[in-house]
């Protein structure tokens, strides 16, 4: 069997060293307030080879340098952000709490807004958009039986990539299975193609919703400096 010189082997198999490990840990806590322990060195290893093959580097200890250099932390940053966020929801995810919307909080809230602005509110880690929407779903139904009712949405994330994603409304048949499928007929277009799997948020309800980044571990989060 023939053995790989060195200078053939990828680079991309070296491991992280305890050094650079501790540097973007260190790096990734104080601009996200995410805290990566010891155990999770692999995982941030897999994470960060993704973002070695954009750039074209050969290592790890590369990317740390670019990364803290001149210009690296400006660029960079936000895609090492994404790359280390975990995202999990679902529709209709802990369901209780959006029946207890519709049925006591909505209701509440209508008897004191005398003002008739629009009710605003805030989705703060919304990930891939599934929050938001089942949100804005259940406000929607809730028009009808609440006279004025008006709503908008402002959905925020640290991750860049799953604004995107959010943004566009699309989802598989699998992922919308928790919505009803009278909800779903209302809500949500079917592709062209008929043997597609992917369904769309109708443009009404898209349209009700801000998507925009947002760090918590900035100082200021800008939510007064733009009226939705």
């Amino acid at each position: 069997m023939q053995v790989p010189s060195a200078h053939l082997m990828s680079a991309h198999d070296e491991s992280m060293s305890t050094r650079d490990f501790a540097r973007l840990r260190s790096l990734i806590y104080e601009q996200s307030g995410i805290n990566l322990n010891a155990d999770k060195k692999t995982m941030l290893e897999l994470r960060v080879k993704r973002r070695l093959r954009s750039l074209h580097l050969d290592s790890f200890g590369e990317y740390c340098d670019y990364l803290f250099g001149p210009h690296g932390l400006k660029e960079e940053i936000v895609h090492l952000l994404d790359a280390v966020s975990t995202n999990k929801t679902d529709f209709f995810r802990e369901p209780e709490h959006f029946e207890f919307l519709a049925r006591k909080a909505i209701p509440e809230l209508m008897a004191r807004n005398d003002s008739g602005r629009p009710l605003l509110i805030w989705s703060a880690g919304c990930s891939t958009g599934e929050e938001p929407y089942t949100l804005a779903i259940v406000l929607s139904e809730c028009i009808p039986a609440n006279a004025g009712f008006r709503f908008r949405l402002l959905a925020t994330d640290l991750s860049t990539a799953v604004l995107a994603k959010a943004s566009h409304g699309v989802f598989s048949r699998e992922v919308v299975r928790p919505v009803s499928a009278d909800l779903q007929r209302k809500y949500f277009m079917r592709s062209r193609d008929r043997e597609s799997n992917l369904v769309r948020v109708v443009p009404e309800l898209r349209k009700l919703i801000e998507f925009r980044r947002l760090n918590f571990m900035d100082g200021d989060y800008g939510l007064r400096k733009k009226r939705m």
